[in-house]
């Protein structure tokens, strides 16, 4: 099983990681798409076909685009390059080294350098310092 690797605060327990219930937001700011139960307009009909406020949106007509999974990258070097890129802080923090499988849903940084993507965790492996991430780039 191909093993990969985020950074996150070391006062996290990576445990939580675990799960099928994951979702992804963006890193910094936010991300809205259109609601789906009521296609970005805010409401709905009932069966009388009076408009009724959309619950899912709360009459938004957005909702916040939560992926499914867990963000990371497939090497230490594809995760030096990311987080070199986006002038990440690192200070705090350690490398999370996770098993598991690919998500159906694209990363929010797909596109970036070092591509990361989203998996649904199986297991945590190993908690390494970011200083590895000096090396790797």
């Amino acid at each position: 099983m191909p093993r990969y690797y985020r950074v996150q605060s070391a006062s996290r327990n990576p445990a939580k990681l675990l799960g099928d219930r994951r979702v992804s937001r963006v890193w910094v700011g936010e991300a809205w798409r259109l609601c789906a139960a009521c296609g970005g307009i805010g409401y709905t009909l009932d069966e009388s076909g009076r408009r009724i406020h959309c619950d899912d949106c709360a009459g938004q007509g957005r909702v916040e685009d939560l992926r499914s999974g867990v963000s990371v990258c497939r090497s230490l070097a594809d995760l030096a390059e990311y987080l070199s890129e986006r002038g990440a802080n690192l200070t705090g923090d350690v490398v999370v080294v996770l098993d598991g499988e690919p998500s159906d849903d694209d990363d929010h940084d797909a596109d970036a350098p070092g591509s990361p993507i989203l998996i649904h965790p199986t297991a945590v492996v190993e908690i390494l310092p970011v200083s590895v991430l000096a090396g790797a780039a």
